[in-house]
C-alpha cells in the first residue's frame, strides 16, 4: 500500500508543478512575436491531453478577415500583392501550414503552402486568390480564370502554354506582336510565326525557302551577310551556287562553272604557299591540287622535263647523315616519287648477293658508320700483298676497289 501512496504522490506533485511552471516543464520553445502576450496560457491553443487544435486558432483568427483586420478588429493596411486565399481553406486546416514555439521570428514558423488544401472549386479558378499578380499584358488579358494552364503550383516560372488550346482565328501576332524583332529579315513576313518558328521556343528557327517566290533573290534578305572578302567581290545575286539553305557552311563550289579563261590565280593568289616548291608553280593549282581541298596533294614527277634534276626541288629535304653525304642528284636510285619511305636500295647494282655471297652487312662494311668503305679479306684468303703482286703482274694498278671488276666476286668476272 505505502508502494502505491509514493507514486500517487509523485504524479500529484508532478501536475502541480506542471500547472504552475509551465515555461520550465512543458513549454518546447518561444512562440511568435504576435503570440508574446499568450505565452504562459498554454490552454489558449491547447486542449489538456490533446494537443493544439486548429478550432483554438478560429477563435482569435477569423479566415475571412486575415490580412483585413487584426485579431482586434483593427483594419490592417493594404499590401500590394496580398493574396487572401485563406477564405476558401477548411476551417481545421490552420496546422497544415502553421506551427509554433520556433522562436520569435514568425516566418521559421510556416510550413511550405500546399495547393491542395485548397478545396477543388477554389484550385480551379486561381484568380479567386492571384488578381493582383495576373500581368497587365496582352498575352495575360485574354486568359480564362485558370493560371495553371501554363503554370505550376511550385513558382511562376517557368510557365508552358498549349498552343493548341487556342482558336483558329487567334493570330501569333495578336500576342507576339511586341516580340517581333526590329530587323529587315521580319519587317515583311506575314503574322504567322509558326513558318519559321515552334511554340517552344523562338530558336532555333527554320525557314522554308521553297515558300519564296521565283522572283525573289538571295540579296532581297542576305545582301548584308555578304562577306567583304575577294571571293565575294564579283559574285551575282545567288547564293545558293555554293551555299545551302541549311547553313552557310559548309559551302561547296563548282569549279567546273568556270569559263576556261579564268585561271586558279584569279582568286587564290594568296592562298600560295611562301616556300620554295611554289615559288616557281604555275598559275594552274590543278597541276597538283584538286578543287574539293588543298591536301592531299599530288604532283606527277612526269611532268617534270629530262633535264631537271631532283635536287632541284628536293636539296633541302636531303638528310645530313653519312649514308646521304657522297650521293648524287638522283634521288630516284632509292626512292620512290610516291614518298620518301619506306625506300629500296639495289645491292646488285654494285655487288651481286648470290648463294655465295649470303653474310650479313658487317662481314664486308666493317666500318657501321660509313657503308661505302669495304673488305673482302673477311672470306677470302688474300693478304694485300699478294693481291698487290697478282694484280702488278697483270698490269692492273687499281686495285683496291674489289667491285670495280669482280661484279659478282669471281675470279674469272
Amino acid at each position: 500500500m505505502r508502494p502505491m501512496l509514493i507514486i500517487f504522490a509523485f504524479i500529484a506533485l508532478v501536475v502541480v508543478l506542471a500547472l504552475s511552471f509551465p515555461d520550465y516543464l512543458l513549454n518546447p520553445g518561444r512562440v511568435i512575436q504576435g503570440h508574446a502576450p499568450i505565452e504562459q496560457k498554454c490552454l489558449a491553443c491547447h486542449k489538456p491531453f490533446k494537443g493544439a487544435r486548429a478550432i483554438q486558432c478560429t477563435s482569435c483568427h477569423k479566415p475571412d478577415d486575415i490580412s483585413i483586420k487584426s485579431v482586434k478588429g483593427v483594419a490592417l493596411p493594404k499590401k500590394a500583392g496580398n493574396v487572401l486565399f485563406h477564405r476558401g481553406l477548411p476551417a481545421n486546416s490552420c496546422l497544415e501550414c502553421h506551427s509554433d514555439h520556433k522562436g520569435r521570428n514568425a516566418k521559421k514558423a510556416l510550413r511550405t503552402f500546399r495547393h491542395q488544401s485548397l478545396d477543388s472549386g477554389l484550385r480551379a479558378s486561381c484568380i479567386t486568390c492571384h488578381e493582383t499578380q495576373k500581368p497587365q499584358d496582352n498575352l495575360h488579358r485574354a486568359t480564362n480564370r485558370s493560371c495553371n494552364v501554363c503554370h505550376s503550383t511550385k513558382a511562376w516560372k517557368p510557365a508552358i502554354f498549349d498552343h493548341k488550346s487556342l482558336s483558329a482565328q487567334q493570330r501569333c501576332f495578336d500576342c507576339h506582336k511586341r516580340d517581333l524583332p526590329a530587323n529587315r529579315i521580319h519587317s515583311s513576313t506575314s503574322t504567322n510565326c509558326a513558318t519559321c518558328h515552334s511554340t517552344k521556343a523562338w530558336k532555333p528557327a527554320t525557314f522554308n525557302h521553297k515558300s519564296l517566290s521565283a522572283q525573289q533573290r538571295c540579296f532581297d534578305c542576305h545582301k548584308r551577310d555578304l562577306p567583304a572578302n575577294r571571293i565575294h567581290s564579283g559574285i551575282d545575286s545567288n547564293c545558293a551556287t555554293c551555299h545551302s539553305t541549311r547553313a552557310w557552311k559548309p559551302a561547296t563550289f563548282d569549279h567546273k562553272s568556270l569559263s576556261a579563261q579564268q585561271r586558279c590565280f584569279d582568286c587564290h593568289k594568296r592562298e600560295l604557299p611562301a616556300n620554295r616548291i611554289h615559288a616557281d608553280a604555275a598559275s594552274n593549282c590543278a597541276t597538283c591540287h584538286s578543287t574539293r581541298a588543298w591536301k592531299p596533294a599530288t604532283f606527277d614527277h612526269k611532268s617534270l622535263s629530262a633535264q631537271q634534276r631532283c635536287f632541284d626541288c628536293h636539296k633541302r629535304d636531303l638528310p645530313a647523315n653519312r649514308i646521304h653525304s657522297g650521293i648524287d642528284s638522283n634521288c630516284a636510285t632509292c626512292h620512290s616519287t610516291r614518298a620518301w619511305k619506306p625506300a629500296t636500295f639495289d645491292h646488285n647494282r654494285y655487288f651481286l648477293l648470290d648463294r655465295k655471297h649470303r653474310a650479313s652487312c658487317a662481314t664486308c662494311h666493317n666500318d657501321p658508320s660509313d657503308f661505302r668503305q669495304y673488305s673482302c679479306y673477311g672470306c677470302h684468303e688474300h693478304t694485300p700483298s699478294n693481291i698487290a703482286r697478282e694484280h702488278i703482274k697483270e698490269g692492273i694498278s687499281n686495285y683496291l676497289n674489289c667491285v670495280k671488276c669482280h661484279k659478282n666476286g669471281s675470279a674469272e668476272d
